[in-house]
């Protein structure tokens, strides 16, 4: 195992696709999830913890380990944006030390992935 990436997601299943993914591109990583409290997921627990999950993952994370943040941009279904502006904000704060990732459908999907399957760009 070559590092650790402390992996911040809305719910678990988050990280079970992010750790599926580079299971299939053979990258030899430990993914460590941090979840928002309450365990229902979603947006708003993950804006309101993540000041608390950043600070735990840093004093986690050893030299060349990763630290990530993993959102969906549901541009589709969310019309406000503050707790995107929230999240953003954050991780501007910690950018030092964090690396955050957007989830999203592109425009041009392929042939054969419906508009609702997360995508990491």
């Amino acid at each position: 195992m070559t590092g650790t990436i402390f992996l911040i997601v809305e719910d678990q299943t988050d990280a079970d696709i992010v750790r599926a993914l580079l299971k299939a591109k053979d990258v030899d990583v430990k993914i460590t999830p941090l979840l928002p409290s309450g365990g229902s997921g979603g947006l708003s627990p993950l804006a309101k913890d993540l000041e608390k999950l950043m600070k735990t993952a840093i004093a986690r994370h050893n030299s060349g380990d990763c630290i990530a943040v993993l959102h969906d941009a549901d541009l589709n279904i969310e019309p406000t944006r503050n707790l995107y502006d929230k999240i953003k904000d954050i991780c501007d704060r910690y950018n030092n030390d964090v690396v955050p990732v957007l989830a999203k459908v592109p425009e041009n999907r392929p042939a054969g992935v419906p508009p609702a399957q997360k995508v990491a760009t």
